[in-house]
């Protein structure tokens, strides 16, 4: 938005600095400084808006790049709340059991044990 002001300031300014060269009376040579000093100012303002022209092109891409991200993300997130809410109804009462003892070491025989006795108790 300030960019878009600004450009437009710029904007008017190089046209009325074309109309000041266009409708200024021709000069004799004495007045060709201020001839050359409209120009130089015409030149630099018309430099100034190609490089925030140059900006804003640059930003759109980034915001498109960035929108397309976002909306992918949105897309994502959409199925994992869907894949939840579906796990969800499938569980129902379902509740994950801690072990009653803890297993110390990590022997792998306890474990297949354990598992064994749950998987008998279900």
């Amino acid at each position: 938005p300030q960019q878009s002001n600004e450009i437009a300031e710029l904007r008017v300014l190089v046209h009325n600095l074309q109309q000041q060269l266009k409708s200024a009376p021709s000069r004799s040579s004495g007045s060709n400084s201020t001839d050359s000093d409209l120009r130089k100012r015409l030149e630099e303002s018309e430099s100034i808006r190609e490089r925030q022209q140059k900006q804003i092109t640059e930003l759109t891409s980034k915001v498109d790049s960035l929108s397309s991200q976002v909306n992918k993300q949105h897309d994502n997130l959409s199925r994992q709340q869907k894949t939840v809410k579906k796990l969800s109804k499938q569980t129902g009462n379902l509740t994950i059991s801690s072990p009653k003892e803890p297993i110390a070491g990590g022997d792998i025989e306890q474990l297949r044990e354990y598992l064994n006795i749950e998987i008998r108790q279900r």
